[in-house]
């Protein structure tokens, strides 16, 4: 059910074929909808820019309360936070060795 939106179709129909499922996905147990719009999401990313994405979905907030979704923004943040902590250190690392350099030797010419 997921893939209607990503088939052939242009963006002026999209909110149509968006809309049809949108009713099934509503008839299965909450879990269920939130993984159906999740993968919908996802899908639709692979074909279309954030900002159609979005306005596509607005007002779809069940599947931000999917685990998939939060697992997934989770592994992002954590990734992201140990890639921030790295540049970190490597730039105190360079300003340490700069400064030590300068003091030692003067100023780099280049």
């Amino acid at each position: 059910m997921p893939l209607a939106p990503i088939a052939d179709v242009s963006l002026q129909p999209l909110p149509d074929v968006i809309a049809r499922p949108g009713d099934r996905f509503r008839a299965e147990p909450p879990e269920v909808e939130r993984e159906y719009w999740l993968s919908t999401y996802y899908l639709l990313g692979t074909k279309y820019a954030d900002d159609v994405v979005n306005g596509l979905l607005k007002g779809i907030r069940t599947m931000f309360e999917s685990t998939t979704y939060n697992a997934t923004i989770e592994k992002g943040r954590t990734q992201g936070i140990s890639q921030g902590i790295s540049q970190g250190v490597e730039e105190g690392e360079k300003r340490s060795l700069l400064l030590i350099g300068t003091e030692r030797f003067g100023e780099p010419s280049a």
